[in-house]
């Protein structure tokens, strides 16, 4: 097993859960709203409703990076321990956290000359762009790369991924002074949809305007085929981000799903409705086709036709094979592979939870 600490911020946009589960510390950054400063604590804070409901109502975020001390406080339970830290940060073409962990990391270096050491590298990357890179890093990791081998695949690969994001709304644009009154005025009359990227350099890059979010939902799905590796035999993943617009990112998901059925696992829309469930103690009902998500429940009901014909656990209702293809759907793509390798002999129990197969299979794969 690896022996060092991969470390990264919030602006990863990932869950609670996933950090968790990919045993990835986090340091947060901050934002301030009508001169509340809150930290980016994946909304633990502030719900997203609250959040997204005061930028509507005219508020202007304004976010700050995390600083040097920051930095070395996060890292020094580390690095006085011994352990070497690798440390993705949120593109320098957005932000000057780079450079601020950079300054930390040979601070501690000098504190520290037998301890740990830190190794920082730039993502180039931003929001869920950023967050995939970090998940492909975790895998490195957990297949048992060292520190070194680690950073020398993330350098190799970081420019391979692809950030594509649209905005239906240009009142942020024009309050944040990147937009004229009259270019916010005209662009919304004709319904105009900035397409945008982040660039080889990691800067937000414009690249069309499009009329309609109809037409930006289409197009969006037409640039993601037009890069994917591979083309329709793409077998990688893809994460989509969204501010309060899950719908629209559902459209563009099931137009890319419908276009590449080698896809590994459905398209990760990053949802808060789980982190929702656990850090505000929301109960959450959730109406799905989709049997991954609901593989994520506490509780299931199969429905058939408007009548229960089933409910439980996802571990009791979602393992009954026969049962869900009658009905047109199909057991979690992990527990197919999880019984599998169960059914050939592997010491490898039934799971229906993705993340936690591969906690198994690394642990499988550590005790050979």
């Amino acid at each position: 097993m690896s022996d060092f600490v991969l470390t990264c911020e919030s602006a990863a946009d990932r869950t609670r859960e996933f950090f968790a589960s990919r045993n990835i510390p986090v340091v947060c950054f901050h934002y301030e709203i009508d001169d509340v400063v809150y930290t980016d604590d994946l909304y633990q804070s502030i719900a997203p409703d609250e959040f997204f409901a005061q930028i509507a109502a005219g508020a202007m975020p304004k976010t700050s990076q995390v600083s040097v001390g920051e930095y070395e406080e996060f890292w020094e339970p580390f690095v006085a321990e011994g352990k070497d830290v690798l440390h993705l940060t949120l593109s320098s073409g957005i932000s000057g956290t780079y450079g601020s962990a950079c300054v930390a990391a040979q601070m501690l270096a000098d504190r520290y000359p037998q301890g740990g050491k830190v190794r920082v590298i730039d993502s180039l990357g931003a929001s869920s762009g950023f967050g995939l890179l970090l998940e492909y890093a975790a895998d490195v990791r957990d297949s048992g790369a060292s520190l070194d081998e680690t950073a020398a695949w993330i350098e190799e690969h970081k420019l391979n991924l692809h950030h594509w994001f649209f905005s239906t709304d240009l009142s942020s644009y024009l309050r944040g002074g990147r937009i004229s009154a009259a270019s916010a005025i005209i662009g919304t009359a004709l319904k105009i949809c900035p397409l945008m990227t982040v660039d080889c350099d990691g800067k937000l890059a414009p690249r069309e305007k499009i009329r309609t979010k109809k037409r930006a939902i289409s197009e969006m799905a037409k640039t993601v085929m037009a890069h994917l590796q591979d083309g329709t035999n793409y077998s990688g993943k893809c994460i989509m981000s969204h501010s309060a617009c899950r719908e629209d990112a559902e459209a563009v998901a099931a137009l890319i799903e419908e276009q590449v059925p080698q896809l590994k696992g459905k398209i990760e829309i990053n949802n808060l409705v789980h982190e929702l469930n656990k850090t505000q103690n929301m109960t959450i009902l959730s109406i799905t086709h989709d049997i991954e998500e609901a593989a994520l429940s506490d509780h299931v009901v199969l429905l058939d036709n408007g009548h229960i014909i089933d409910e439980g656990t996802p571990e009791k209702v979602l393992t009954q094979k026969e049962e869900l293809e009658r009905i047109g759907l199909d057991v979690p793509f992990a527990y197919k592979i999880s019984k599998k390798l169960h059914d050939s002999g592997y010491p490898i129990k039934p799971i229906i939870n993705k993340e936690k197969l591969v906690k198994e299979l690394c642990q499988l794969n550590l005790k050979k």
